[in-house]
């Protein structure tokens, strides 16, 4: 295990494709650490707040990943990335020099970090790609193009400006007019299914089929 080398100064596996979890053996205290970049993965989870055993810690980087919470007060006092951070304003802190907080955006996924508004959301701590819509019409929108909607066999109602989305076809709404469920099965999907889909906060049902319609192209 990475957490057994105590030698160890700096681990760099920033920009791959890792999953999972951070593991606890990294939070060993005792441990050499002094430079972690951990960014743009796909880790997720929660920050251990006992990342701060790491005394010799100074450079700490999650953004870009899929961490949900917030980050941990204990390493917010720490005071990291300093060497990395060039904007100093009151507005910057401990907590964000790390990462932003959920329903932020940054470029860098880090200070200065900007509210995502009223029409959006970012589930994630250190978001540094956008916020996501929460207009359900505008993310159908998306899901069409990113599916070759044009070539669907049935797309009634679809890609229609004046046609509310409960009257799209496959789509089922509640009686409050929310999107509760997609069927879309033997439609001639093509293409990837958004993550914009998983912002619709109502939806209880993806039909099986219209993801095997979607994978099978």
């Amino acid at each position: 295990m990475i957490g057994d080398l105590k030698e160890l100064q700096g681990l760099f596996i920033n920009d791959n494709k890792l999953m999972g979890t951070i593991p606890l053996s990294f939070t060993r205290e005792g441990l050499g650490l002094v430079q972690v970049f951990m960014e743009h993965n796909d880790l997720s989870g929660t920050v251990p707040s006992d990342l701060a055993n790491l005394k010799d810690l100074k450079d700490l980087y999650l953004d870009g990943n899929k961490f949900t919470g917030t980050v941990p007060f204990s390493l917010c006092v720490l005071d990291l990335n300093q060497n990395f951070l060039t904007e100093d304003s009151e507005d910057r802190d401990g907590c964000n020099s790390i990462a932003c907080p959920i329903n932020n955006f940054s470029p860098e996924g880090v200070f200065p970090c900007s509210p995502c508004g009223p029409q959006g959301t970012s589930p994630y701590l250190g978001h540094d790609k956008k916020c996501y819509h929460l207009n359900e019409k505008h993310i159908l929108d998306i899901f069409y193009e990113k599916t070759n909607g044009p070539m669907w066999k049935d797309s009634s109602g679809w890609g229609v400006d004046n046609v509310g989305v409960c009257n799209y076809k496959g789509v089922e709404c509640n009686t409050a007019g929310h999107i509760i469920s997609l069927n879309l099965p033997n439609n001639g999907l093509s293409g990837e299914i958004v993550e914009e889909i998983g912002m619709l906060r109502h939806l209880r049902g993806l039909g099986e089929c219209t993801i095997c319609s979607i994978n099978n192209q």
